[in-house]
């Protein structure tokens, strides 16, 4: 059963590409990637996409079909609360405010949809 569903950002390292992900809140609290979408940041945040705020994991739904530009199910986090696609890199740098750092693999995150 779904209790609530949000939209939180994601950029796309190999495009520089802002795309939203559709998630689901279960029955157990935890969240799930329904679904991600091409959106640019101004219709986001028209939409107010960069203020959604929730914790739990973001595991997929069977049927979610990753990155819409290039196809990749893995994420990161960056310090700044924000998340981009991920291939395997030990050090990652944050296409949102620059940071580089190295990849601390997590199952459960506090997120934001990618407020400035």
């Amino acid at each position: 059963m779904i209790l609530d569903a949000a939209v939180i950002l994601f950029k796309c390292d190999r495009t520089r590409k802002t795309y939203g992900v559709t998630v689901e809140k279960q029955a157990d609290g935890d969240w799930k990637r329904a679904w991600a979408f091409p959106i640019s940041e101004q219709a986001a945040h028209e939409e107010g996409y960069d203020y959604t705020r929730a914790n739990g994991t973001l595991d997929e739904l069977a049927g979610y079909p990753g990155c819409p530009y290039c196809g990749t199910h893995a994420f990161v986090r960056c310090s700044c609360g924000k998340f981009g696609c991920y291939h395997g890199e030990k050090t990652y740098t944050c296409l949102w405010c620059g940071k580089t750092g190295q990849v601390d693999m997590r199952d459960r995150f506090d997120f934001s949809g990618g407020a400035k």
